[in-house]
């Protein structure tokens, strides 16, 4: 039996959508724990880099972030951090 490839190339920019409740605290949080695991991320780069869309009814936010990952295991930390928000409704 072969060993399974890994279909990422670490190290990586990845882009990871966060969808939330559409609450400025929430939003928050998810900004820090972006910030958290990318320290440049302020500013101007956090401008350029975070794209966010409200839905139809504006009850909820999509949040879409490129952070760089140095493993697969610095990928489901990330994972794990945004996931322990309340009000994060799913990732991508």
């Amino acid at each position: 039996m072969t060993e399974p490839t890994e279909l990422i190339r670490f190290p990586c920019r990845f882009p990871i959508k966060v969808m939330i409740t559409n609450d400025t605290a929430v939003r928050a949080k998810v900004i820090a724990v972006a910030q958290a695991h990318e320290p440049a991320l302020t500013g101007v780069a956090l401008v350029k880099n975070l794209v966010e869309r409200p839905s139809k009814a504006g009850n909820y936010l999509s949040m879409t972030f490129e952070l760089h990952t140095t493993s697969r295991a610095h990928l489901d930390d990330i994972y794990r951090a945004f996931y322990a928000i309340e009000g994060v409704k799913y990732l991508l």
